[in-house]
């Protein structure tokens, strides 16, 4: 009981937002908050970076945070929160990277006489996929949907949506080396 009010304590007093509430609540969950996030990413600098944004989220709402949930609970549930968006923001980075993979090979592509294909590399690329494997790859890419949209579109899971997904960046990948080695050794 004694541990369960001095928490109360110190979510009203960060909640405050006195510097020494902080600075205590920072000295007590900085290192689970590290372990936390370097289980999850396995990168040290990562961890670190998630970390210090954990605490920055928790100053900047320090204002809603509850007296009902002790401070464990909540800033597991803010390093949650940044934790989700880190991954999205790795999935958007990684699809911008794949798209400018597409635009870069789009300007590689050269037809048997010589001349260039720079209108249509998204179709030539993706005809190769099967029906339900391209759809889902241009609602992606073309059209910016989330798997949650696309399944919904579809009729389908989210997991199907997911597992689709990564087999048609796997199968455009192999397309993309096998063409960039082709213009390498004729080139």
């Amino acid at each position: 009981m004694r541990s369960n009010i001095s928490l109360l304590v110190s979510v009203a007093s960060v909640k405050e937002g006195t510097e020494m509430a902080f600075t205590a609540l920072f000295n007590e969950f900085h290192s689970k908050l590290f372990r936390f996030f370097q289980k999850r990413v396995g990168q040290h600098d990562v961890a670190s970076e998630l970390t210090q944004l954990t605490f920055i989220k928790i100053w900047q709402s320090r204002h809603t945070l509850s007296a009902d949930h002790g401070m464990d609970i909540q800033c597991f549930t803010i390093a949650s929160s940044v934790l989700i968006d880190h991954i999205r923001m790795c999935t958007a980075d990684k699809r911008s990277v794949l798209t400018e993979e597409l635009e870069m090979a789009q300007g590689a592509m050269v037809h048997a006489d010589g001349s260039f294909e720079n209108s249509n590399y998204i179709e030539a690329a993706t005809s190769s996929l099967p029906p339900v494997r391209k759809n889902i790859f241009l609602l992606k890419v073309v059209h910016g949907y989330s798997n949650k949209e696309v399944a919904e579109s579809l009729s389908i899971s989210i997991k199907t949506v997911e597992d689709h997904y990564s087999k048609a960046i796997r199968q455009l990948r192999s397309i993309a080396t096998v063409s960039q080695l082709f213009l390498f050794i004729n080139g």
